[in-house]
């Protein structure tokens, strides 16, 4: 994983600061990544380790032959390998690392569905007004382990993983990217390769689709 990455002789104080310090930032830990900071790498390692394998599961889902150890791993080995042009992309940090792993995502799902070139669509101005609140009728959950209640949520967590995976691709990752690993319009724009708002239109798309699959307007059928 850390091939190719020297030995490290940074700044110790910056990638290790004192409990009193501030943390460094992303960007940070990449420029001293770039002059070869092993300690660099482990730190962004860590702080986004689970949020890019969340992010990239979510992407490959569950029908997807390449398996998100393997997309993962090559993400990390990416961002070592091309440490030293991060700068001069002119992106932030987090567009930049989870772009690494959006392309990784979409070069794996490609070999089994082709690539994902659908564009950003304008959604009729009645979706983008809806009346009522989404979810407002479905149960609030309890803890009192009522089977049924259980059940419901089971079923309904299902239903949202089968929407999600029957999104476009790149509208699947906008979403994952924006409610999952936090990015904001700007940087999932800089992720995703587009504007502004293209990045706004896959994300409101998503969220829609998502909505209308899974009844967001209709009282939910209980069992």
């Amino acid at each position: 994983m850390r091939a190719g990455v020297e030995q490290d002789d940074g700044p110790v104080g910056l990638l290790l600061p004192a409990t009193t310090a501030p943390a460094p930032h992303d960007a940070e830990l990449l420029a001293a990544l770039a002059a070869g900071s092993i300690a660099a790498f482990d730190a962004l390692y860590r702080r986004h380790e689970a949020r890019v394998y969340q992010y990239l599961t979510g992407m490959l889902g569950s029908q997807a032959i390449a398996q998100p150890d393997a997309v993962f791993a090559r993400t990390w080995q990416t961002v070592v390998s091309a440490r030293q042009r991060f700068e001069a992309t002119g992106c932030t940090a987090a567009s930049w690392l989870y772009g690494l792993a959006h392309q990784h995502a979409l070069d794996a799902l490609a070999t089994t569905t082709g690539p994902d070139d659908t564009p950003p669509q304008r959604l009729p101005e009645r979706l983008t007004t809806p009346t009522g609140l989404p979810w407002e009728q479905w149960p609030v959950p309890t803890q009192a382990g009522d089977p049924g209640e259980a059940s419901f949520w089971s079923r309904s967590g299902q239903r949202l993983l089968a929407c999600l995976e029957a999104l476009p691709a790149t509208s699947r990752s906008a979403f994952l990217l924006h409610h999952g690993a936090g990015l904001s319009l700007a940087e999932l724009a800089g992720a995703l390769g587009g504007t502004i708002e293209e990045a706004e239109h896959r994300l409101h798309g998503a969220v829609q689709a998502l909505r209308a699959g899974m009844g967001a307007y209709e009282a939910p059928q209980r069992p």
